[in-house]
């Protein structure tokens, strides 16, 4: 432990801290976050703690490192923790042994916590064939897809419109973007697909930034970013 306030009957605490994956059904329920990779761990990120194990405790306290502070009525409680910026967090876990004594130790978790900045990707090519093979485009993977979307981590919210070499609008989006779907190459209100061809995209994105070696919730500044791009749409027979 890092420090033992008390000499005698300290407590052992097993404490471990594990990412929560975007995958998880159970933390991110009905959610559209397998559309999205999260192997860089950026913010916002689910932790899950595991104090099993512990032992000769009757209260617990973790302190999560970015100001929130959780008291568990057991070491074996399901935790799970939402860090909201990026940066870097050491957590650590209070016990107190049984009276009379009541000796209070403290453990930090032996690797600190940390989650990225904001990386935001767009592709520029997708083949929406609907065949359930290269529908979706995703950059981060080295095969195309059949849905036009972005790699997110950490951005919360975007505003992205669609529009075909006329100015037409064929898709757009305002909201979560663990929410969006993706444009699926068909135009807006219709089910009628966008033919072949170049397509140009307004997005705005908005994230949270912190500086480095600085606490992060005290340091994180919401900001927004602009993109225009175009996208090439092509369709396999």
């Amino acid at each position: 432990s890092d420090s033992v306030l008390c000499p005698a009957i300290a407590s052992k605490a097993y404490f471990q801290a594990s990412y929560v994956t975007l995958s998880d059904s159970v933390e991110y329920p009905d959610k559209l976050y397998k559309y999205y990779y999260d192997d860089e761990k950026s913010a916002p990120g689910k932790f899950r703690f595991d104090l099993s194990g512990s032992e000769n405790a009757v209260w617990y306290q973790l302190k999560f490192g970015d100001g929130e502070i959780y008291e568990p009525e057991t070491d074996s409680e399901k935790i799970v923790h939402e860090y909201k910026f990026p940066g870097e967090y050491t957590a650590v876990l209070v016990t107190k042994s049984p009276a009379p004594l009541g000796c209070i130790d403290s453990f930090r978790l032996e690797n600190s916590i940390e989650l990225e900045d904001t990386l935001f990707m767009l592709p520029n090519v997708f083949t929406p064939n609907a065949d359930g093979h290269n529908d979706v485009i995703v950059l981060y993977e080295e095969n195309s897809n059949n849905v036009f979307r972005s790699y997110d981590i950490s951005v919360t919210t975007i505003e992205i419109t669609i529009f075909n070499r006329a100015g037409r609008k064929v898709h757009e989006y305002a909201g979560n973007i663990r929410d969006w779907k993706g444009w699926d190459g068909n135009i807006m209100k219709s089910n009628l697909p966008a033919p072949e061809g170049v397509y140009f995209y307004c997005l705005t994105y908005y994230y949270f930034v912190t500086k480095e070696g600085e606490n992060p919730r005290q340091s994180a500044v919401f900001k927004h970013k602009n993109l225009k791009g175009f996208i090439h749409l092509y369709r396999e027979d």
